[in-house]
This record gives structure tokens, C-alpha cells and sequence, in this order.
């Protein structure tokens, strides 16, 4: 944080906001479960972005999908929302953040992923048992299992 924001921020109060972002579910003809491995994490995570002005939640699910993943669908279906206390992310200075995600799951994948391709080095397939997960991937399945 630059001094100029510091100094701002003792005479203001800390700011709350809200973001929308969609998850992709995306699984192949095995059953297995697409992850990525976002740079500089351990864990791995479905693929996920927020949602841009303007956009519907299916067309920034299809370009999330795309984005993170250089694949497409034929159908992306909503499968879930998730809202509430769980998903609150609270930074450093005290603002926070309050995530509504719309979970999409991708049917029909009409392209394949070039696991040699440098930008698909962090994308894998995985089975049971799933590796280790971001905690935000794990708050997901487990309310789309429960």
C-alpha cells in the first residue's frame, strides 16, 4: 500500500464491495475432474474469474472457460450460486470483499487441452483422490456434495 493510500485511509472508513465470478466444473469422458494450479499456489482449484460489466453469468462462464483453460462447450449449465459469510475474503488494510459465485458446469468440450502447451503446464484431469485443494474449491464441492 503507497503512503498516499495509508494516509487516505485514516481519515476514511474501509470499504466493502461485492464481486461476482463463476467457476467452471469441467469433467472428461473418464469422470475425471479438470484443476488448474494457479501460479505461485500449492493447491489446485477449479477454474474461476469474476464476471465483467454487461455480462451475463453463462457468456463470462464461457469465457472464463476459455481464458483459463483455451477450451469451449457446447452447453455450459448452472449447477449452483453461493453466497453468504463463507465466501468473504477481508484484506490486509480491513476492506472486504464479498464473492457471489455462480458454479457452471461445461458438457460437450469441443476442443482439447495440449498438456505440453506452456500455458496448460498448470491444467490436469485428476480422479479420486483429488490433490490438494484451495480452500475456495473445497467450500464449492463440498456444498455441491452436501
Amino acid at each position: 500500500m503507497s503512503h498516499l493510500d495509508r494516509d487516505f485511509r485514516q481519515y476514511i472508513k474501509k470499504t466493502s464491495k461485492i464481486t461476482v465470478q463463476v467457476a467452471i466444473l469441467v469433467r472428461n469422458k473418464a469422470g475425471e475432474m479438470l484443476l488448474q494450479q494457479r501460479a505461485g499456489a500449492e493447491e489446485w482449484g477449479l477454474p474461476l474469474g469474476s464476471m465483467t460489466p454487461g455480462e451475463s453469468l453463462e457468456d463470462a462462464a464461457r469465457r472464463e472457460l476459455w481464458e483459463e483453460t483455451s477450451l469451449t462447450a457446447k452447453e455450459v449449465r448452472l449447477a449452483q450460486m453461493f453466497s453468504g459469510p463463507e465466501f468473504k475474503k477481508v484484506a490486509k488494510n480491513g476492506d472486504e470483499e464479498f464473492l457471489v459465485i455462480a458454479l457452471y458446469e461445461a458438457d460437450g468440450l469441443q476442443s482439447e487441452l495440449d498438456f505440453k502447451a506452456e500455458v496448460n503446464k498448470a491444467l490436469r484431469f485428476f480422479g479420486e483422490p483429488l490433490p490438494a485443494l484451495d480452500a475456495l474449491t473445497l467450500t464449492l464441492l463440498e456444498h455441491c456434495r452436501g
